[in-house]
């Protein structure tokens, strides 16, 4: 998929103000809050978030900075500009880290938060337990993604697949070679294979809920929503057949992604 920058800055720009409006009750002194982002990417959400926060630290399991040759705070600068917006260069940094063993202390953040990131991450549950532990007493966790691997775009590269829920039906030796013949290079044949965690919707209702009891956690906002890339493929004899090769019913595939917002307990 060719990268669309006005699309990725028009998509980052509601989630802020999205995001904003969910940590509206909450936000007292957020111009002070130190935040983490788990699984940061390109950076543009962070960049986009420090606008409003005293500092974000964007992590990823790569520094994206390798992949820019050490440039990408400058990349940054340059696509802001190109998109009139401000860029706090001063407030954002850009680490390595893996999600499911955080170097950083108990306590340390008011706010950890994560777009689209946790159904990369080999175990969420991991994850969503280190972003607590490392999120202060009364601060706030919150966790968004989409698509979950069972919905219909769930492998992430259903243009290159070229069938809804394909992914659940065939081998990766088939997929591969359909992605292969639709022109995809190694690099995104590697991310296909290596890159998903695979977990179904059903990991994600029963994980979240546990864990959310077990340590204590108020919820302040549960949603997942349903959809499909195409409106006809809720027609789709793939649906029927992946629901059975799965085991979980029809409406289940229909689901793309969940957001929780959390608050952690005083008395952590």
């Amino acid at each position: 998929m060719i990268y669309d920058e006005v699309a990725d800055f028009a998509e980052k720009r509601q989630f802020v103000k999205d995001f904003l409006d969910y940590l509206a009750p909450f936000s007292e002194g957020i111009s002070n809050w130190r935040t983490l982002e788990i699984g940061g990417g390109g950076g543009v959400l962070a960049a986009l978030l420090a606008q409003h926060f005293g500092t974000v630290l964007s992590t990823d399991i790569v520094n994206p900075n390798f992949k820019h040759d050490g440039r990408l705070t400058t990349l940054l600068a340059e696509k802001f500009e190109r998109n009139s917006e401000m860029f706090r260069k001063e407030r954002i940094e850009f680490l390595a880290a893996d999600a499911q063993r955080l170097q950083f202390r108990d306590n340390w953040f008011d706010l950890c938060f994560s777009q689209n990131a946790l159904e990369h991450i080999p175990d969420p549950e991991m994850a969503f337990r280190e972003a607590v532990r490392v999120t202060r007493p009364g601060g706030m966790v919150y966790f968004q993604f989409d698509p979950v691997w069972t919905a219909d775009s769930g492998s992430h590269f259903v243009d290159q697949i070229g069938e809804p829920w394909l992914h659940l039906l065939e081998e990766d030796d088939a997929l591969i070679a359909r992605m292969s013949a639709a022109g995809a290079d190694s690099e995104t044949i590697n991310a296909f294979q290596k890159e998903m965690n695979r977990r179904p919707i059903s990991y994600y209702r029963e994980m979240f809920p546990r864990v959310i009891r077990q340590l204590n956690l108020e919820i302040i906002i549960h949603h997942e929503w349903s959809g499909t890339i195409d409106q006809s493929w809720t027609e789709h004899p793939n649906l029927l057949k992946a629901a059975a090769a799965v085991g979980l019913p029809p409406q289940d595939l229909l689901v793309r992604g969940l957001r929780y917002l959390v608050r952690v307990p005083i008395d952590k």
